[in-house]
């Protein structure tokens, strides 16, 4: 099971490393913000950017709003179980 993981890995790897270049590829040289076939649609969303609160220099900085805020504002995150898998 173990090699099996392990070809499938570095197919997938393989493959992602394709895909990157293909998307670059794309957005280096396209003229539209669509291309589509039979098979495939393929849109570009253009570059953006958006202001987010550092909430890590507020708790260092003002540890007592960070609390405040913390008890307004809490958010939980939940992350699922996974299988970990590093090739050699």
């Amino acid at each position: 099971m173990l090699e099996l993981l392990y070809e499938l890995t570095l197919k997938k790897k393989a493959i992602e490393a394709q895909l990157k270049a293909i998307n670059e590829e794309i957005l280096n040289n396209a003229d539209n913000l669509e291309l589509e076939d039979d098979h495939i649609k393929v849109s570009i969303i253009p570059e953006s950017s958006y202001k987010t609160l550092d909430m890590t220099k507020v708790k260092n900085k003002e540890p007592e709003l960070y609390n405040e805020l913390l008890d307004v504002y809490p958010k939980e995150v939940s992350r699922k179980a996974y299988v970990k898998v590093k090739i050699k």
